[in-house]
């Protein structure tokens, strides 16, 4: 059951983080495309560097 549970927990990040990145007006199109590959292409890690990313910026 744990296995299931953290999979589907990390989809879900992934994909909050993901929808967040499009919905951003701090990068541009093609920064976001590379943003989601990140998030896809390493799970978990890919999605945390973004969320921190984006959270930093979004602070200045």
């Amino acid at each position: 059951m744990f296995p299931i549970a953290f999979v589907g927990a990390a989809i879900l990040f992934q994909l909050f983080v993901t929808f967040r990145v499009f919905r951003t007006d701090l990068y541009e199109s093609e920064q976001k495309r590379g943003q989601a590959f990140l998030i896809w292409l390493v799970p978990v890690i890919g999605a945390a560097i973004a969320f921190w990313v984006l959270h930093d910026a979004e602070q200045v």
